[in-house]
């Protein structure tokens, strides 16, 4: 590898120091003051630096507790079937349940479309293998609300992460409380 001098300009464009960084490197790098407690290996979200150890470790605990979430599956609100089917689970645990719940949503949405929303004809088995058979529009409903608490909980990992990469310790943060309708934790 080739390495080349390379110039830090401060804000007035002045040179203050020239360094020898690897060629392959000086076009990927990003010079920043930073704190004096800083040390290689620290992240930087563009305006706060983390440790490596505490941020990355506690953001992948993020990651599992999204993911434990999604696989406990969606708990099902009151608002389905005059409450009939409250507090059943619909499985998410796997590629195949999640295609499932994209078919049925678009067989749900195409007997609307036909005019056929109230019709009682559409089968739901949760998790507790008891069989339901809902309208359409009930069934849209269900599962409407089923991406929207999905993506609720993706957002909610997101806003975690964030606090943590900001958070001066990042161990100060609840991981665990928050988490929009979970049924496992």
């Amino acid at each position: 590898m080739s390495s080349s001098n390379y110039a830090i300009l401060d804000s007035s464009n002045s040179v203050i120091q020239i360094v020898n960084i690897d060629d392959s490197l000086a076009n990927s790098v990003m010079i920043i003051n930073p704190p004096s407690n800083v040390t290689m290996g620290w992240i930087y979200n563009g305006s706060i630096f983390a440790p490596p150890s505490q941020a990355n470790n506690i953001c992948a605990d993020v990651d599992s507790l999204y993911s434990q979430i999604i696989a406990a599956g969606y708990p099902i609100g009151n608002n389905v079937a005059n409450g009939t089917m409250t507090g059943q689970i619909l499985q998410l645990d796997g590629q195949e349940n999640k295609t499932d719940w994209l078919t049925a949503q678009m067989l749900c949405m195409i007997a609307i479309q036909n005019g056929q929303g109230n019709v009682v004809a559409f089968s739901v088995r949760p998790l507790s293998n008891q069989s339901f058979t809902i309208s359409f529009n009930d069934g849209l409903t269900m599962l409407t609300d089923m991406a929207t608490w999905g993506y609720e909980v993706m957002q909610y990992s997101w806003v975690l992460k964030n606090q943590i990469l900001a958070a001066t310790d990042p161990t100060t943060i609840n991981i665990v409380a928050g988490w929009p309708g979970n049924n496992f934790l």
